[in-house]
């Protein structure tokens, strides 16, 4: 198991969620099949920089997406989506290079 970062733009942390003291809830991309998706990562793995958010994480970590309900409480009955971090980075790829300006 080898250890890496995930890079994510920082204005996709989700202020909703602010209050959360051990996990950042971040909100999945607009243009991703995905949108409307969110996911937690503990927040001792997770450092700020620059304008992103890095995400410190193992090779074989799974995200575990949750689907928002209008109210912006987890939907209970949407699925919950597994990603892998090749899949999470695929998702977040053209956010971060429309980011580098």
């Amino acid at each position: 198991m080898e250890w890496g970062d995930l890079v994510i733009p920082a204005r996709f942390v989700n202020n909703d969620f602010a209050n959360n003291y051990r996990s950042y809830i971040f909100d999945m991309p607009e243009d991703s099949r995905y949108a409307g998706y969110t996911f937690a990562h503990p927040r001792k793995l997770t450092r700020y920089e620059r304008g992103y958010r890095v995400l410190r994480l193992h090779d074989e970590w799974t995200f575990h997406l949750m689907k928002q309900a209008e109210s912006g409480k987890l939907d209970e009955k949407a699925p919950i989506i597994d990603l892998s971090f090749d899949e999470m980075l695929n998702e977040f790829m053209d956010d971060l290079y429309s980011d580098e300006g």
